[in-house]
Protein backbone atom coordinates (compact mmCIF):
# COMPACT_ATOMS: atom_id res chain seq x y z
CA UNK A 1 0.00 0.00 0.00
CA UNK A 2 2.97 2.31 1.00
CA UNK A 3 4.35 1.95 -2.65
CA UNK A 4 1.15 2.01 -4.27
CA UNK A 5 0.83 5.39 -2.87
CA UNK A 6 3.83 6.56 -3.76
CA UNK A 7 3.11 5.61 -7.30
CA UNK A 8 0.13 7.47 -7.38
CA UNK A 9 2.00 10.72 -6.27
CA UNK A 10 4.24 10.19 -8.50
CA UNK A 11 1.98 10.06 -11.39
CA UNK A 12 0.15 13.14 -10.11
CA UNK A 13 3.34 15.32 -9.88
CA UNK A 14 4.07 13.82 -13.58
CA UNK A 15 0.20 15.29 -14.27
CA UNK A 16 0.55 18.29 -12.58
CA UNK A 17 4.02 19.28 -14.34
CA UNK A 18 2.71 18.51 -17.74
CA UNK A 19 -0.67 20.85 -16.96
CA UNK A 20 1.68 23.63 -15.92
CA UNK A 21 3.80 23.31 -18.89
CA UNK A 22 0.45 23.33 -20.99
CA UNK A 23 -0.95 26.80 -19.06
CA UNK A 24 3.00 28.47 -19.41
CA UNK A 25 2.93 27.19 -23.13
CA UNK A 26 -0.29 28.87 -24.34
CA UNK A 27 0.13 32.07 -22.32
CA UNK A 28 3.85 32.23 -23.99
CA UNK A 29 1.92 31.70 -27.56
CA UNK A 30 -0.73 34.07 -26.58
CA UNK A 31 1.68 36.73 -25.67
CA UNK A 32 3.51 36.38 -28.10
CA UNK A 33 0.74 36.12 -30.76
CA UNK A 34 -0.77 39.46 -29.34
CA UNK A 35 2.94 40.92 -29.25
CA UNK A 36 3.25 40.72 -33.31
CA UNK A 37 3.35 44.15 -34.86
CA UNK A 38 1.05 45.00 -37.43
CA UNK A 39 2.55 46.26 -40.55
CA UNK A 40 3.45 49.80 -39.74
CA UNK A 41 1.70 52.67 -42.10
CA UNK A 42 3.69 54.84 -44.19
CA UNK A 43 5.71 57.78 -42.03
CA UNK A 44 6.11 61.68 -43.16
CA UNK A 45 9.20 61.94 -45.14
CA UNK A 46 8.99 58.31 -46.48
CA UNK A 47 9.95 57.80 -50.10
CA UNK A 48 6.37 57.39 -52.10
CA UNK A 49 5.93 53.89 -53.41
CA UNK A 50 4.91 53.29 -56.88
CA UNK A 51 1.64 53.36 -58.26
CA UNK A 52 0.05 49.90 -60.47
CA UNK A 53 -3.57 50.83 -61.21
CA UNK A 54 -6.36 50.58 -63.34
CA UNK A 55 -8.60 53.18 -65.12
CA UNK A 56 -12.13 51.21 -64.15
CA UNK A 57 -13.34 51.47 -67.53
CA UNK A 58 -9.93 50.46 -69.33
CA UNK A 59 -8.56 46.76 -70.32
CA UNK A 60 -8.18 44.71 -67.76
CA UNK A 61 -4.55 43.49 -69.45
CA UNK A 62 -2.93 47.17 -68.82
CA UNK A 63 -0.63 46.98 -66.29
CA UNK A 64 -0.11 50.60 -65.43
CA UNK A 65 -2.30 53.20 -66.27
CA UNK A 66 -0.78 55.93 -64.65
CA UNK A 67 2.01 57.87 -63.91
CA UNK A 68 3.28 60.79 -62.04
CA UNK A 69 2.02 63.84 -63.70
CA UNK A 70 5.02 66.54 -64.55
CA UNK A 71 2.89 69.44 -63.17
CA UNK A 72 1.43 68.46 -59.97
CA UNK A 73 2.79 69.53 -56.69
CA UNK A 74 0.14 67.92 -54.46
CA UNK A 75 -1.48 64.00 -54.86
CA UNK A 76 -3.79 62.81 -52.78
CA UNK A 77 -4.72 59.34 -52.73
CA UNK A 78 -7.80 57.88 -51.59
CA UNK A 79 -8.30 54.31 -51.12
CA UNK A 80 -11.85 53.65 -50.44
CA UNK A 81 -14.08 50.98 -50.86
CA UNK A 82 -18.04 51.26 -52.01
CA UNK A 83 -18.92 48.90 -49.38
CA UNK A 84 -17.72 50.77 -46.56
CA UNK A 85 -20.59 53.05 -45.05
CA UNK A 86 -17.55 54.69 -43.48
CA UNK A 87 -16.54 55.90 -46.98
CA UNK A 88 -19.62 57.11 -48.15
CA UNK A 89 -19.85 59.53 -44.67
CA UNK A 90 -16.61 60.68 -45.84
CA UNK A 91 -16.71 61.25 -49.06
CA UNK A 92 -18.65 64.76 -49.16
CA UNK A 93 -15.82 65.93 -46.90
CA UNK A 94 -12.68 65.05 -49.06
CA UNK A 95 -14.48 66.00 -52.16
CA UNK A 96 -15.43 69.93 -50.21
CA UNK A 97 -11.49 69.93 -50.35
CA UNK A 98 -10.68 69.51 -54.41
CA UNK A 99 -10.73 73.01 -54.08
CA UNK A 100 -8.17 73.52 -51.89
CA UNK A 101 -6.02 70.92 -53.40
CA UNK A 102 -6.54 72.16 -56.50
CA UNK A 103 -5.53 75.49 -55.45
CA UNK A 104 -1.93 74.27 -54.21
CA UNK A 105 -1.43 72.70 -58.44
CA UNK A 106 -3.02 69.31 -56.71
CA UNK A 107 -4.90 66.70 -57.80
CA UNK A 108 -7.04 63.51 -56.28
CA UNK A 109 -6.50 59.87 -57.07
CA UNK A 110 -9.07 57.54 -56.12
CA UNK A 111 -8.42 53.81 -55.85
CA UNK A 112 -10.50 51.04 -55.13
CA UNK A 113 -10.19 47.65 -54.94
CA UNK A 114 -13.04 46.76 -57.22
CA UNK A 115 -14.38 47.73 -60.36
CA UNK A 116 -16.56 50.76 -59.92
CA UNK A 117 -19.64 51.61 -62.29
CA UNK A 118 -19.44 55.05 -63.87
CA UNK A 119 -22.61 55.73 -61.45
CA UNK A 120 -20.86 55.87 -58.35
CA UNK A 121 -17.77 57.79 -59.50
CA UNK A 122 -17.11 60.77 -56.64
CA UNK A 123 -17.89 63.42 -59.45
CA UNK A 124 -17.54 63.78 -62.66
CA UNK A 125 -13.99 63.97 -64.40
CA UNK A 126 -12.78 62.10 -61.04
CA UNK A 127 -9.77 60.42 -61.86
CA UNK A 128 -10.68 56.75 -60.50
CA UNK A 129 -8.67 53.97 -60.96
CA UNK A 130 -8.86 50.04 -59.50
CA UNK A 131 -6.55 47.76 -57.69
CA UNK A 132 -7.92 44.51 -58.17
CA UNK A 133 -4.39 42.71 -57.02
CA UNK A 134 -3.27 44.71 -54.03
CA UNK A 135 -0.85 45.81 -55.89
CA UNK A 136 -0.59 49.83 -54.85
CA UNK A 137 -2.84 49.38 -51.37
CA UNK A 138 0.15 46.68 -50.42
CA UNK A 139 3.02 49.04 -51.27
CA UNK A 140 1.27 52.27 -49.29
CA UNK A 141 0.44 49.49 -46.29
CA UNK A 142 -3.43 50.07 -46.14
CA UNK A 143 -5.01 48.22 -43.39
CA UNK A 144 -8.46 50.18 -43.42
CA UNK A 145 -10.72 51.60 -46.12
CA UNK A 146 -11.07 54.60 -46.62
CA UNK A 147 -7.20 56.14 -46.37
CA UNK A 148 -6.29 58.53 -47.45
CA UNK A 149 -2.55 59.39 -48.19
CA UNK A 150 -1.33 62.85 -49.06
CA UNK A 151 2.08 63.19 -51.16
CA UNK A 152 4.12 65.98 -52.04
CA UNK A 153 7.12 66.16 -54.93
CA UNK A 154 10.28 66.59 -54.00
CA UNK A 155 13.28 68.09 -56.37
CA UNK A 156 16.60 66.25 -56.26
CA UNK A 157 19.79 67.59 -57.82
CA UNK A 158 21.37 65.04 -59.29
CA UNK A 159 25.36 65.32 -61.63
CA UNK A 160 25.02 65.19 -64.79
CA UNK A 161 27.74 62.44 -65.74
CA UNK A 162 28.06 63.80 -69.15
CA UNK A 163 28.52 67.84 -68.11
CA UNK A 164 31.28 68.89 -65.87
CA UNK A 165 29.34 70.84 -62.90
CA UNK A 166 25.96 70.58 -64.91
CA UNK A 167 23.13 69.35 -62.66
CA UNK A 168 19.84 67.36 -64.09
CA UNK A 169 16.89 67.57 -62.11
CA UNK A 170 14.58 64.55 -61.09
CA UNK A 171 10.86 64.44 -59.19
CA UNK A 172 10.43 62.33 -56.75
CA UNK A 173 7.02 62.02 -54.28
CA UNK A 174 7.40 61.58 -50.44
CA UNK A 175 4.78 60.97 -47.84
CA UNK A 176 3.17 64.38 -46.13
CA UNK A 177 0.11 62.80 -44.23
CA UNK A 178 -1.79 59.56 -43.76
CA UNK A 179 -4.94 58.96 -41.97
CA UNK A 180 -8.54 60.52 -42.00
CA UNK A 181 -10.49 63.02 -43.29
CA UNK A 182 -11.26 64.07 -39.62
CA UNK A 183 -11.83 62.17 -36.26
CA UNK A 184 -15.62 62.29 -37.13
CA UNK A 185 -16.85 59.37 -39.16
CA UNK A 186 -19.95 59.60 -38.37
CA UNK A 187 -20.04 63.83 -38.85
CA UNK A 188 -22.21 64.59 -35.81
CA UNK A 189 -18.97 66.57 -33.64
CA UNK A 190 -18.80 70.12 -33.75
CA UNK A 191 -15.50 72.08 -33.50
CA UNK A 192 -13.49 68.85 -34.13
CA UNK A 193 -9.84 69.41 -36.14
CA UNK A 194 -9.74 68.72 -39.77
CA UNK A 195 -6.81 66.72 -39.60
CA UNK A 196 -6.66 66.95 -43.85
CA UNK A 197 -7.30 70.11 -44.41
CA UNK A 198 -4.94 71.11 -41.33
CA UNK A 199 -2.18 69.19 -43.57
CA UNK A 200 -2.86 70.93 -46.91
CA UNK A 201 -2.66 74.42 -45.22
CA UNK A 202 0.58 72.78 -43.55
CA UNK A 203 1.89 72.33 -46.95
CA UNK A 204 1.01 75.38 -48.28
CA UNK A 205 3.50 76.99 -46.53
CA UNK A 206 6.46 74.56 -46.08
CA UNK A 207 6.78 70.55 -46.24
CA UNK A 208 6.02 70.21 -42.66
CA UNK A 209 2.83 68.93 -41.27
CA UNK A 210 1.75 69.31 -37.26
CA UNK A 211 0.84 65.86 -37.48
CA UNK A 212 1.42 63.79 -40.04
CA UNK A 213 -0.77 60.65 -38.89
CA UNK A 214 -4.13 60.14 -37.70
CA UNK A 215 -6.57 57.31 -36.73
CA UNK A 216 -8.04 55.49 -39.41
CA UNK A 217 -12.00 54.57 -39.38
CA UNK A 218 -13.80 51.98 -41.91
CA UNK A 219 -13.77 48.65 -43.05
CA UNK A 220 -10.81 46.32 -42.53
CA UNK A 221 -8.58 45.61 -45.69
CA UNK A 222 -7.88 43.16 -47.36
CA UNK A 223 -11.84 42.97 -48.41
CA UNK A 224 -13.73 40.02 -49.77
CA UNK A 225 -12.99 40.01 -53.54
CA UNK A 226 -15.85 41.05 -55.51
CA UNK A 227 -15.92 40.14 -59.45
Amino acid sequence: MPHFSKLRLQQLAILLGVWALWLVGGALGTTSTAQVPEKAPLRWGERAPGLHLQPFHGPKRRRNSWRHPKNQKILLLVFGDIACPAYHLYLPRIVGLKEKIAELNGEILWIFPHALDSSLIPYPGAKVYKDLLGQSMGAYRIARLPTLVLLQKDREQARNPFSWGRKIRLDTWSIRYVGAVDQDPEGRAIGIRQDLGEALRDLSQSSYVRIPATRTHGCPYPVTQRP
